[in-house]
């Protein structure tokens, strides 16, 4: 089984994909992507501007962590 590095959690290993095309199993190259670690790149291809991101990231629209609900207390609706 193949051992990959990921960011936040370091080696993990890595079984390729269950299914296949033919004999051989399908070979994987990298981890599968953090939360938001290809924002950037993605809306900036869209025509997005790095003050546009910034803004998007400022404003709680994208980011790179997840954001928890808010837990409502028992009274309010």
């Amino acid at each position: 089984m193949l051992e990959l590095q990921r960011a936040g959690v370091g080696r993990q290993p890595n079984p390729s994909p269950p299914y296949r095309e033919g004999a051989d199993a399908y070979q994987i190259g990298s981890p599968a992507p953090t939360l938001g670690q290809h924002n950037a790149q993605v809306l900036a291809r869209l025509g997005l501007s790095p003050a546009q991101l910034a803004d998007l990231e400022t404003r709680g629209i994208i980011g790179s962590r997840p954001r928890m609900p808010r837990v409502r207390s028992s009274g309010s609706r």
